[in-house]
């Protein structure tokens, strides 16, 4: 681009190069408007788009995809490094070594990550939603991973499922009907990390659930709009108090 100001002469053109930086997380939009000192001309105003990624991605991580709204990487904290959702995580709660870096570390008794609602996690309000994390379980008993709830009703959740290694997934809805699927038994393996996704694109009504990159359940369950207005737990049910036992790190919340 020319040095600032600049003169176009008649009949004349230039190129100029602008730079938009967005300041949040996220897709975000923004507008350029180029003044006019011609009374016969109006004032130029072009629309622009860019999406914001997450500044101190953790070494060993890659730069997140677009729409990301939190990440926990669980490195002796449960701060959120891409949004304001900073979970509050339970005071004997341990940071061993993870997949990335530290992990959050489970007992399956009292430990907990609350996050507070928050209009960024309502992700279910959305045209979709993808959940994901790397999980360490010490056992395949029911167990919680990702969980909406009210503290007396369950919402959105990723679960580990009744003892056989399943991936299970329940996208309660607003009016709390279940839209449920779940994957073979044997999916998740024990004492090893593994990569865990949840996807929902309400457009087409496709849900689906992510072993290690890898599809392991696929389902059409129709288009409704999931409830995630409440607090988000990690590892925990906060309405029957089901734990996880384990290690959970680097859990992302996408709105799409």
């Amino acid at each position: 681009s020319p040095a600032i100001p600049f003169n176009v002469s008649t009949g004349a053109q230039q190129v100029v190069l602008v730079r938009f930086t967005p300041t949040a997380v996220g897709n975000v939009s923004g507008t350029l408007s180029v003044g006019s000192n011609d009374p016969d001309k109006a004032a130029l105003t072009v629309a622009l788009t860019g999406t914001g990624v997450a500044s101190g991605v953790p070494a060993g991580c890659v730069q997140p995809a677009a729409g990301l709204v939190a990440w926990w990487p669980g490195e002796g904290n449960a701060n959120d490094i891409a949004g304001t959702s900073t979970g509050t995580p339970s005071s004997t709660m341990t940071y061993p070594t993870g997949q990335v870096g530290r992990a959050m570390s489970f007992d399956g008794v009292g430990d907990q990550v609350r996050v507070a609602a928050s209009a960024a996690l309502n992700v279910g309000a959305g045209d979709g939603l993808t959940i994901e994390a790397w999980i360490n379980p010490t056992d395949l008993n029911e167990k919680p991973i990702v969980e909406w709830n009210d503290g007396g009703f369950f919402l959105v959740h990723l679960w580990i499922y009744g003892g056989s290694g399943a991936l299970f997934a329940n996208l309660v809805d607003t009016n709390r009907n279940y839209h449920l699927f779940q994957s073979s038994p044997g999916t998740v393996v024990a004492n090893a990390f593994q990569h865990v996704a949840l996807t929902y694109d309400k457009r087409t009504g496709q849900a689906s659930l992510f072993r290690n990159g890898s599809v392991v359940a696929q389902q059409n369950i129709g288009s409704f709009t999931p409830q995630t207005g409440t607090d988000l737990y990690l590892g925990r049910r906060a309405s029957s108090n089901a734990r996880f036992k384990g290690l959970i790190d680097e859990v992302s919340i996408y709105g799409r």
